[in-house]
């Protein structure tokens, strides 16, 4: 800490020792000899000459001052940048409360005056003077020189302020006219002597005016060469003794009065010598009196008056200075605010202190909004501990956090989204449609809101409105009220307005991180969910399939239902793809109802769903799949109609048909299609039958080596005709033998074929081959034709006619050598496409066969329009006439049917004696079976005679 002043250090004692020193000269005055009294009264008269015109020169800074602070408050008022009669009226109302003005006046930047506190009868413009030109040039006040008025037509002074427009840019100069009267006025105070004279001279060295002792302007004339020449000499001021042209001479002060433009201007004041020394020698005696007296008076003054007007406001400055140096903002001088200095010290003081207040305030405000940001995980919370912090932390009255929401009656209100503070409980002072228009970063500050604002809560002064905005997007606004009119100052403001952009950062961040979240929830649910249905989709119900069948080391039991719906194609088409949605959305809620509870039900695409059950068997699962069975099978309201769909089932069972996700979906899904071909409403996966196994993969690429490699044969089996009781035909069938399995069964291999594709280059090498034969039996004799069977996928083969034309054409072949046997249910797959093919066969002679008539859906209708030679009834019907008379019949009518047709029939599976007897009397044309004989190959038959026999 420091010592306090010493008895000898304290600014009393200065004083007291400022004012003993300031009477030494007097005291030195009086010891001076008579002789020097006349000097001395002459220096007195020019000393007191002297500060007269320092008096003329301060009073002309003052003036000066004043000036300039009125023409900025000018340059301010809207009404002074349009010129009209509002505009003159304003001045001439301020000329009339400031006398010392000639006129008050505004100009464009051409100089043309357009408004006057004085009115003028012609156009004047003031673009030559020096003033103006300045002010143009400098954008700042300026001034002019001393010179006599176009307007007013009396010597004055010109000083000139820029008017800014609201964007900042020159729109006019209002000026201002100082009249000299003041100097005359002046000049009378001082009471000059008889014959004294006051002179105010131009930079060039003109007289401007002339005033005599009495206050009458006098004729200017020229000043005196001595003066002249002490104004060149010492321009800072002086006295010079001058001749005047009357023969007086005269003691002349003077002083720089003015710095204008083009140079500075002088103020002068001559006074006789005679009357100097007069007044001189009587003050000298008058003053010897007053020396003691006014000595006293001023030791008890210095005391005195000191403690009052300037040591107490001193020690309360002190005081508040140390009460801010440990920190306690609040601290203020208490002393009110005036012009002179310690009074102006005192105000910078507290305004000093007040502004730290207050940016302390707002950057508490920001640091503690800032924890909060950081800290904030919800966009309420974080609003409300925003308003909180700018109350409790930051001092302020009240806080809200709002915005301008657009009611349904297409109005704006303002929807308050957090609070706090006294008023927390009320809406915010400001209007709706005013927070809806608010400027992005440019906030809103009012000062003394509280005066006739019945809207503004109890102890509220001030309000600042500050928008909130992230990414270009107006997110409301944080309005803050409070209780100092002055507290909302510039550097405050900007600390406030970056807590308002951190916080509207931080509203913008948690939206966004709500909107992500929001994002990767749907993310995950379209992931794991149908958006059409709801239900689960694959990926869900392999998820859950993979967790199922992980329980118990691997060993959990389940089942999964691979449910297909049949006719959803064709109702989509029909009714349109909203229909269709409409009838998934209904499937799946029935499917739903249908399970036991605790089943999944997923759907995986188009028109197939799957259920999971866990655990389960076959038997449950069974059971299952007959109640889905029996949900779907009910009609479906849908557009006004009632439909019905069929529900195709395959139940595939873990771990029986797989321990993973994907090899039991592809089981279910195989038993679906077995299903299908079994005509069953559902089937449990049957390994053997699966034409997709790996071993019947395997199979079916060995299948393909061996067409690729000839490594197939040719069986033949006799056809008789049963009224000659002679051979009227074989029927080629293929057989392969395996090199490890040894020989496979044809409805193996063929329908693996079939479904591989191999079907195609399969029926190709056997009608070779055959063909092969027939030319070679037509060579030993024997012309009888070759049956070769021809599945759907040759049917719907392009090149199938120029392949058989091609074989016709290198072996020669012609009507009679080709039989082609199709079934009814390949031919009724495109029955359209099919009586082109077949005509084109029978064109080059080729007799065509329907082979397991009777087993199929074939169309009569169809029959008499394709050029069928004959039909062979199923050997199931055949082997069966004997012991089931349904069978019986249903040979016999298609003998007669097919005969009314003029077509031929062959039985097939003819196996003893009684049964040829029974065909043949019943009309049959050709029996086939192995009471005839059985499939041999070419090399085991015998040909002779025109027969052909086994080899035995």
């Amino acid at each position: 800490m420091h010592a306090g002043p010493g008895r000898w250090d304290s600014l009393r004692a200065r004083l007291l020792l400022l004012v003993l020193f300031a009477m030494l000269p007097s005291v030195a005055l009086l010891a001076y000899s008579v002789a020097e009294q006349h000097r001395q009264a002459a220096q007195r008269a020019e000393h007191e000459t002297l500060m007269l015109v320092q008096a003329i020169a301060r009073e002309q800074a003052l003036h000066l001052a004043t000036t300039r602070l009125t023409l900025r408050a000018l340059a301010k008022l809207p009404a002074l940048r349009a010129p009209g009669g509002a505009c003159d009226s304003l001045l001439a109302s301020l000329l009339s409360a400031h006398p010392y003005y000639t006129n008050l006046a505004a100009a464009t930047p051409e100089g043309d005056v357009y408004c006057s506190g004085l009115p003028f009868s012609s156009a004047v413009n003031a673009g030559d003077h020096a003033f103006f030109r300045r002010t143009l040039e400098t954008q700042a006040f300026s001034a002019g020189d001393y010179q006599v008025g176009r307007i007013t037509g009396l010597p004055a002074v010109n000083f000139g302020y820029p008017i800014l427009d609201s964007d900042g840019e020159l729109a006019g100069v209002a000026f201002a006219a100082l009249d000299l009267e003041w100097v005359k006025e002046l000049t009378l105070r001082a009471q000059l002597p008889r014959g004294a004279v006051l002179l105010m001279i131009d930079p060039a060295g003109g007289v401007i005016a002339r005033i005599g002792h009495d206050g009458r302007w006098l004729t200017r004339g020229d000043p005196a060469a001595p003066l002249r020449r002490a104004l060149a000499t010492d321009r800072e001021g002086g006295t010079v003794r001058v001749m005047a042209e009357d023969g007086t001479t005269r003691l002349h002060a003077y002083a720089p009065f003015y710095q204008g433009a083009s140079g500075t201007s002088y103020v002068s004041v001559g006074v006789p010598a005679v009357e100097a020394l007069a007044v001189a020698r009587g003050d000298l005696l008058r003053n010897l009196g007053l020396l003691l007296l006014v000595a006293s008076l001023a030791i008890f003054a210095a005391w005195f008056g000191s403690e009052v007007f300037l040591l107490r406001r001193v020690r309360a400055l002190g005081e508040a200075s140390r009460r801010l140096a440990q920190g306690d903002l609040k601290a203020r001088s208490g002393l009110q605010r005036g012009g002179d200095e310690l009074g102006c010290l005192a105000a910078a003081f507290d305004d000093m202190a007040g502004s730290l207040q207050r940016v302390n305030r707002a950057l508490r405000t920001l640091s503690a909004g800032n924890r909060a940001l950081v800290r904030a995980t919800d966009e309420h919370e974080l609003l409300q501990d925003i308003c909180r912090i700018v109350v409790e932390v930051g001092g302020y009255r009240c806080a809200w956090v709002c915005h301008a929401r657009h009611t349904e009656a297409d109005k704006v209100a303002v929807e308050v989204w957090a609070a706090a503070g006294p008023a927390a409980t009320t809406a915010p002072p400001i209007d709706a449609q005013t927070l809806a228009g608010l400027d992005a970063g440019a906030p809103l500050v009012v000062k003394r809101c509280g005066q006739g604002h019945t809207e503004v809560p109890d102890g509220c002064r001030a309000l600042a409105v500050l928008p909130l905005r992230a990414d270009g997007e107006s997110l409301g606004a944080l309005v803050i009220c409070a209780a100092s009119p002055d507290c909302f100052d510039a550097e405050a403001l900007e600390l406030l307005e970056e807590t308002a952009g951190d916080l509207a950062y931080g509203i913008g961040n948690l939206r966004a991180r709500s909107e992500r979240r929001q994002a990767q929830d749907l993310i995950e649910r379209m992931a794991y969910h149908d958006t059409l249905t709801g239900l689960p989709n694959q990926a869900a119900m392999e998820q859950h399939l993979r967790t199922s069948l992980g329980r118990e080391g691997g060993a959990a039991r389940g089942a999964m239902l691979m449910v297909d719906l049949e006719r959803f194609r064709e109702i989509n088409e029909a009714l349109g793809f909203h229909q269709g949605d409409q009838l998934l959305k209904a499937a799946a809620q029935r499917l739903s109802e249908a399970v036991p509870g605790g089943a999944m039900v997923a759907r995986l695409r188009g028109d197939e769903f799957a259920v999971l059950l866990s655990p389960a068997d076959a038997d449950t699962a069974s059971s299952v799949a007959q109640g889905i069975r029996e949900a779907l099978d009910r009609p479906f309201p849908l557009g006004g109609l009632s439909l019905r769909i069929n529900a195709v089932i395959g139940i595939a069972l873990a771990p029986e048909h797989g321990d993973e996700p994907a090899r039991l979906g592809r089981h279910a899904d195989v038993a679906v299609r077995q299903a299908k071909r079994s005509r069953r409403p559902f089937a449990v996966y049957d390994p053997s039958a699966d034409e997709d196994g790996p071993q019947r993969l395997a199979l079916a690429s060995d299948l393909r080596h061996a067409i690729d490699a000839g490594a197939l044969d040719l069986y033949y089996q006799p056809k008789i005709d049963l009224r000659q009781n002679a051979l009227c035909g074989v029927e080629a069938l293929v057989r392969w033998r395996h090199p490890v399995r040894g020989m496979v069964s044809p409805d193996e291999f063929v329908s693996l074929a079939e479904h591989t594709g191999l079907i195609k280059p399969l029926t190709l090498w056997v009608l070779e081959q055959a063909l092969g034969q027939a030319a070679a039996w037509r060579s030993a004799g024997v012309s009888i034709p070759i049956a070769v069977n021809l599945s759907a996928w040759n049917l719907r083969d392009r090149n199938l006619l120029p392949k058989i034309e091609e074989l016709f054409a290198r072996w020669g072949a012609g009507p009679g050598w080709l039989d082609l046997e199709i079934t009814e249910s390949a031919m009724m797959e495109d029955p359209e496409g099919a009586v082109g093919t077949l005509r084109a066969l029978s064109a080059l002679g080729i007799g065509l066969f329907i082979d397991d008539f009777g087993t199929g859906y074939s169309s009569l209708s169809y029959l008499t329009k394709l050029p069928v030679n004959a039909v062979k009834i199923d050997k199931s019907f055949v082997m069966d006439m004997l012991s089931n008379p349904q069978s019986a019949a249903v040979v016999h009518s298609t003998i007669g049917l097919a005969h009314d047709l003029q077509i031929a029939v062959v039985a097939e599976g003819v196996e003893d004696a009684i049964v040829s007897e029974r065909l043949a009397n019943w009309g049959c044309d050709v029996g086939q079976g192995y009471f005839y004989g059985r499939p041999a190959p070419a090399e085991e038959l015998v040909v002779a005679k025109g027969r052909i026999t086994r080899c035995q």
